[in-house]
């Protein structure tokens, strides 16, 4: 019965820090836009949100008494300059409000940064063309490095 060789070691096994910067950074961009979506939906009217419950995001049933209960309502506050308010439908608003514009200001800061300096080249494997009369395969389709 031949023994199954032990493996050289875990760093070997783990991709670069580079391969997961790669995979992370699509995670970060989706988060950024769920993020935009949520604070694009607080500039709805409050007092319509508040007085009839105009709002395609709140639940037609009444809440149980989770930890989100008043969020949206929240957010629509602090989107309509009422801080009092907003820290009255849920007292942890204000701050996840301000955490969202400053997770939204970082992602597009740093994404605009990439884009910039070309760090970003989310169709780098589409652009590698062989040099006229080449037939090298190889250089046309080159892996990611």
């Amino acid at each position: 019965m031949p023994a199954t060789p032990a493996p050289r070691s875990i760093r070997a096994a783990w991709p670069p820090w580079s391969q997961w910067w790669q995979a992370l950074r699509w995670i970060a961009a989706t988060l950024a836009a769920v993020v935009a979506l949520t604070l694009a939906g607080s500039f709805a009217d409050y007092h319509a949100v508040v007085d009839r419950g105009e709002h395609p995001w709140l639940p037609s049933r009444k809440c149980t008494g989770c930890f989100l209960c008043g969020m949206t309502r929240s957010f629509c506050a602090m989107s309509d300059a009422r801080w009092a308010e907003a820290h009255a439908w849920n007292r942890a608003g204000p701050f996840l409000y301000a955490g969202f514009w400053l997770y939204l200001a970082a992602a597009l800061g740093l994404g605009a940064r990439a884009l910039l300096t070309r760090r970003l080249h989310p169709f780098a494997r589409c652009t590698k063309t062989a040099p006229p009369g080449s037939l090298d395969e190889r250089s046309r389709h080159s892996p990611p490095r």
